[in-house]
């Protein structure tokens, strides 16, 4: 059994730990994926579940939580073009967004959340058409 395996057994939250430890492929020329998830009005949401989606990752995607302070990072990803989405506690899922991570640096991306309840913010888009 590899080590990574073994890993992921042995995390009680191996659902969320043991695919971002493990699951990226290494790449030479990849990078890193930093990231904050906070509510509508720049509270951390705390424990956030951090989705990545992309065809550079073995399996297609990876989680993560966010710490205490809404950060989370996703090391050694292939330079390239992925989705991203967040669910928190308390607050509607985030839209997909699009990151790009280029190769030796790390992409800097908040995910804002909106509260349950709370009407969500309106896209640039949507904004536009109200004025109408």
């Amino acid at each position: 059994m590899s080590s990574c395996r073994r890993l992921g057994w042995a995390v009680v939250a191996s659902v969320f730990v043991a695919p971002a430890v493990c699951g990226p492929a290494l790449a030479a020329d990849g990078g890193g994926l930093v990231g904050w998830v906070e509510n509508t009005r720049g509270v951390p949401v705390g424990g956030a579940v951090v989705s990545i989606f992309g065809k550079g990752i073995r399996g297609g995607s990876l989680i993560a939580l966010a710490d205490s302070q809404g950060q989370f990072v996703l090391p050694s990803l292939p330079a390239g073009s992925y989705t991203l989405r967040a669910i928190g506690l308390g607050h509607q899922p985030s839209a997909a967004q699009q990151v790009t991570v280029l190769p030796n640096r790390d992409a800097l991306f908040t995910l804002s959340l909106d509260p349950v309840g709370e009407r969500p913010a309106a896209t640039p888009s949507e904004a536009a058409s109200d004025e109408s």
